[in-house]
């Protein structure tokens, strides 16, 4: 397995950018697997924000030729080639081509393209001024907030295990034992078992 470093961070995110393979091939050609990659944008910032880069560019290139094909067909239309193979048999039973017909048929703006560009408009407006803010939840006990972090933390089974010795560590070294409503009872017993 390939150890991280900010230039296979670069080819990473050049190759989401680019947009030609799908996330595994990626992850295949640089000799990571799919877990390794996700661990990395958890654990390297600047990786996550290269790869959030290469995203935002790679849905901007797409927009960008949306927009270039919607304004192509409002302004020329578009155009439909056809081709035809004709083929015979001859008599010895071999196939061969007798004709080829290409036809190019074109067409005006259509009332749905002209409706889609004319809403788009006001569409994309509507959805960033509608857009949902994230919930937040304020926590004031500081033994519940640790818990809710344990529960969210998507490591592995060692750094979860890691994790939960270090909240153990943190209330034994202040002299106070957990309370006990803090704690779910199913994060109890999952966890007791790997602590032991």
């Amino acid at each position: 397995m390939a150890k991280y470093t900010e230039d296979l961070g670069k080819k990473i995110a050049d190759a989401i950018e680019q947009d030609e393979y799908t996330l595994g091939e990626i992850c295949m050609m640089h000799n990571i697997s799919r877990k390794t990659f996700y661990q990395w944008a958890r654990n390297h910032s600047d990786f996550k924000e290269m790869i959030d880069d290469a995203r935002a560019g790679r849905d901007e290139r797409l927009a960008q030729k949306a927009r270039k094909i919607l304004k192509q067909r409002l302004e020329h239309g578009y155009t439909v080639t056809t081709t035809r193979y004709k083929y015979a048999v001859d008599d010895y039973g071999e196939i061969y081509l007798t004709g080829k017909t290409v036809t190019m048929k074109e067409y005006s703006a259509d009332e749905k393209t002209l409706k889609i560009a004319m809403a788009k408009e006001g569409e994309i407006e509507e959805k960033v001024e509608n857009m949902p803010s994230p919930w937040e939840i304020t926590v004031l006990n500081p033994e519940t907030a640790d818990q809710i972090e344990l529960l969210r933390f998507s490591g592995t089974e060692e750094e979860k295990r890691e994790r939960c010795q270090q909240i153990e560590r943190k209330y034994a070294a202040a002299g106070q034992k957990p309370a006990t409503d803090a704690y779910d009872p199913s994060l109890d017993s999952r966890y007791n078992e790997v602590i032991k």
